[in-house]
């Protein structure tokens, strides 16, 4: 790959990193134009207006992939407005299409880049990671200074979430682990549970196979050894607090028990 940078002005470059052998960019400065070349057809597959931080090409699944950031547009404030935009070119079918779109704070690969394909989206939903495949879900926190990854084997990243449980906002728990952010997947042998204050040792493959077997279909397609953790150590957890909570001012608790503390208050005079 090739990278290059374009100067829009004093102190602004647009990044750009592609393979010269199928793709040239054309800069028009006057018209504030990049146009995005083929080369194997010479077509102009696509044209962009200047106000990008970066164009990367990527090679991935059998499709040319471009990501983009975007600031071209602005709020009612008059704020720019940044968006990250995934672009595939299908060579075959002569389309280039916007494949997904995020909104995004920052605009600089260097800010936004996390891994080779993974990229930073922060917004009002907290810090999610796109790895062109697809999206994770939101974090509170995505460490990626690089004192800290240098700390770290192969891409992890280590990443904080809350865990909460629906119509009970006061229960919840907070974790942290490390994360592929290529594959989306857990990769720390343990979890770190701020409300149990301890560490959950993450499933291994037995144990993973085991819990698949005996639940079967109530386990979704797709569900990691890491998430299973979560879902059975975590999210249960924090489902029996909540469970002891409403049984605390209920005649009957969950078990079928009559709430002899709570009957007695009612009663005692």
């Amino acid at each position: 790959m090739k990278n290059e940078e374009l100067e829009k002005e004093s102190y602004v470059k647009i990044q750009l990193e592609y393979d010269p052998k199928e793709y040239k960019f054309e800069y028009i400065k006057k018209m504030h134009l990049i146009l995005l070349r083929r080369l194997k057809d010479d077509k102009v597959v696509n044209i962009f207006n200047d106000d990008v931080g970066f164009i990367v090409q990527y090679n991935l699944d059998n499709n040319i992939n471009f990501i983009v950031t975007d600031y071209s547009k602005t709020n009612a404030n008059g704020d720019k407005i940044v968006k990250l935009a995934h672009y595939i070119d299908h060579p075959n079918n002569d389309m280039f299409i916007k494949y997904n779109e995020f909104d995004c704070k920052k605009s600089r690969l260097i800010d936004c880049r996390l891994s080779r394909h993974s990229f930073l989206i922060e917004n009002n939903e907290g810090k999610c990671i796109y790895n062109l495949r697809r999206k994770s879900k939101p974090f509170d926190e995505v460490y990626n200074s690089g004192n800290l990854t240098n700390m770290l084997p192969g891409s992890m990243l280590l990443v904080t979430e809350t865990r909460k449980i629906p119509g009970y906002p006061d229960i919840k728990d907070t974790i942290t682990y490390g994360i592929n952010p290529e594959i989306l997947e857990v990769t720390t042998p343990y979890i770190w549970s701020k409300l149990q204050e301890k560490y959950i040792t993450v499933y291994d493959e037995k144990r993973f196979a085991q819990l698949k077997q005996q639940y079967g279909p109530r386990i979704p397609k797709g569900t990691t050894r890491g998430d299973l953790t979560i879902s059975f150590e975590v999210d249960r957890y924090l489902k029996n607090m909540a469970m002891l909570e409403n049984d605390e001012h209920n005649v009957y608790l969950h078990n079928g028990n009559i709430n002899d503390t709570f009957v007695n208050q009612l009663v005692k005079k």
